[in-house]
This record gives structure tokens, C-alpha cells and sequence, in this order.
């Protein structure tokens, strides 16, 4: 049997606006032309939190990284310049800062729900099995890997509830235990 590959690629995580720009951006990551109301959401959200040297440091970088997105038409316009001309001390330093902004600006409330539809369409509705695929990016986030993630927690934590169901069948009868249990059961669904 074949596999097949999906390739996600430009636009697959755009996700979804407000009317208001940067602060709107429902799910999904900034675009291009957001990147610089990204990093400052970035830094508002790093601001807020207690104050160390990991938090300053960082908030440094993303200020050095919103100059060069000012200064330059894209921020892939100024990497290329950095690689062209042999910058390479500069260009591992904004391919840090980059993979930094990225993981920080997709705060898991503002995963892309679009992603789950994808994999949800894929899920074999007989054995509720994701079928042997590749799934390649193209794109800078980690949406996909996002989406999988709650699925797979989810499932672990369904595994371990049935351990658990199995294994303490007698204490089943305890109603104190019992409602416990349903409580537990109640929380992991609202997680989800």
C-alpha cells in the first residue's frame, strides 16, 4: 500500500481575524505584514509575567527582531542579506530569535481549530486510527504539531482511565471513590 504525504504550505495557518488587526488574531499565527504587531504581543504577554534574566533576555531579542522587521520589506529579505553576504554569526542569531517569536506568539489559545478538522478527516471511523501518513510543512509554526498533541493526550488520557476502570472495579462500588472518579472523569472532559 502507498503513503501518502500532505504537504501544508503558505496560508494553511492564517487562521482567523478580528477586525482590529494583531490583537484579533483569533487562532492562527501573525503573517508577514503582522509580525511586528506580533512581537510586540509577544513582549506584552512576556512583560507581564514575574521579571528574571531568561524574560529580559528575551524581551531584548524580540526588540532587536521588530527593528530588523521595521527596517527591512520582510524579515526572510533580511535573513537572505545576513546569508548572501556571508553573515553567519548574525544569521544564527535571527534564526534563534525567529524560532524563539514563533514559539511564543502560538500560545495554545490561539491554536489553529482548522488543523483538527484536518485530522479528524483522516481518523478511520472503524478503528479510530490515524492512517500511516507524512505530514510535511512548509510553513514557520507548529500548528499541526499542536492539533496532534491534544488528540494524542487525549487518548493517553482515555487509556489510563480504562486502566484505571479495570483495574479498581470492586472500589467501584465505594461511592466515595466513585465520586471521586466521576469528578476526575468531569475535569479531564472540560480539559478538552
Amino acid at each position: 500500500m502507498s503513503r501518502v504525504t500532505y504537504l501544508l504550505g503558505a496560508g494553511a495557518s492564517y487562521g482567523e481575524r478580528g477586525p482590529h488587526g494583531m490583537n484579533f488574531v483569533k487562532r492562527g499565527i501573525p503573517v508577514v505584514n503582522e509580525m511586528v504587531a506580533g512581537i510586540d504581543y509577544v513582549i506584552s504577554n512576556l512583560g507581564s509575567r514575574p521579571q528574571s534574566k531568561a524574560i529580559d533576555t528575551i524581551i531584548i531579542h524580540m526588540r532587536e527582531l521588530k527593528q530588523h522587521c521595521a527596517e527591512y520589506p520582510t524579515i526572510d529579505t533580511y535573513a537572505k542579506m545576513l546569508f548572501t553576504t556571508n553573515r553567519k554569526n548574525e544569521y544564527e542569531r535571527l534564526k534563534r530569535q525567529l524560532s524563539v517569536y514563533f514559539l511564543l506568539v502560538q500560545h495554545p489559545s490561539r491554536r489553529d481549530i482548522r488543523y483538527d478538522g484536518f485530522i479528524a478527516s483522516l481518523i478511520d471511523e472503524t478503528t479510530g486510527k490515524l492512517p500511516n501518513i507524512n505530514v510535511l510543512s512548509w510553513n514557520y509554526d507548529a500548528q499541526f504539531e499542536m492539533a496532534i498533541a491534544v488528540r494524542v493526550c487525549f487518548i493517553i488520557n482515555l487509556i489510563i482511565i480504562n486502566k484505571i476502570i479495570k483495574k479498581s472495579r470492586s472500589l467501584l462500588r465505594e461511592s466515595n471513590f466513585f465520586c471521586n472518579f466521576v469528578r476526575w472523569i468531569v475535569w479531564i472532559v472540560q480539559k478538552y
